[in-house]
């Protein structure tokens, strides 16, 4: 799927157009996007993401501007040939609303070994929250130690370019944007089984 052909997903504009024509606030966004056919299939802190039967994207509703994420969108349409970064379309504006159209991800069923050694090699390329996390800074010797070397070398070896992306996303990343790191902030497109990484990036008022 192109990014172009996320606009044009049946009903999809009329569901952008309505939701502009009402001006609708964040709060009385869910029971219109549900009389339009579409789910809550989660929600943070800065929005949520919703899900419509027989439709290849989900809709991203944001409850501001988030400058992280608006980075890492401007990133995905820079970088539309890496794997690792979703399609991504928008942003729509909507009353106070900001929207963002994807391409439709699943759940990653991670092994335990593999999802605490994928985690510890991430841990070695960027700072939590300005400071270290929790792993410290760990090479690959101290992981191999560990969980042994053949596992980590697998695991190190299948996600290779999933890290190298991450590293262009560090330098990437605005002044007072941080990143947030870990398995579970991945998914994977079914169609080619590729890990994906869907929303690296955060403001943290901290660092202003």
């Amino acid at each position: 799927m192109k990014v172009n052909e996320l606009k044009v997903v049946p009903g999809l504009k009329d569901t952008t157009k309505n939701i502009q024509r009402h001006g609708l606030k964040f709060f009385g966004i869910t029971k219109f996007m549900q009389e339009n056919g579409w789910r809550a299939a989660g929600s943070g802190s800065f929005g949520t993401v919703y899900k419509k039967k027989n439709t290849e994207v989900v809709i991203k509703q944001m409850r501001n501007k988030d400058s992280g994420y608006g980075s890492f969108v401007n990133y995905a349409k820079t970088n539309k040939s890496n794997p690792h970064i979703p399609r991504i379309a928008g942003p729509f504006m909507a009353g106070n609303n900001v929207f963002y159209i994807l391409e439709k991800l699943e759940d990653i069923h991670w092994t335990t070994d593999e999802y605490n050694i994928l985690e510890e090699l991430i841990s070695t390329l960027e700072f939590n929250r300005g400071r270290r996390n929790d792993h410290g800074l760990n090479d690959l010797t101290t992981i191999a130690e560990k969980y042994g070397y053949k596992m980590v070398k697998n695991v190190y070896t299948k996600h290779k370019t999933l890290m190298k992306t991450l590293l262009e996303l560090k330098h990437f990343k605005g002044k007072w944007i941080d990143t947030d790191w870990n398995p579970s902030n991945f998914m994977m497109r079914p169609s080619t089984g590729d890990i994906v990484i869907t929303d690296p990036f955060y403001d943290n008022d901290e660092l202003r």
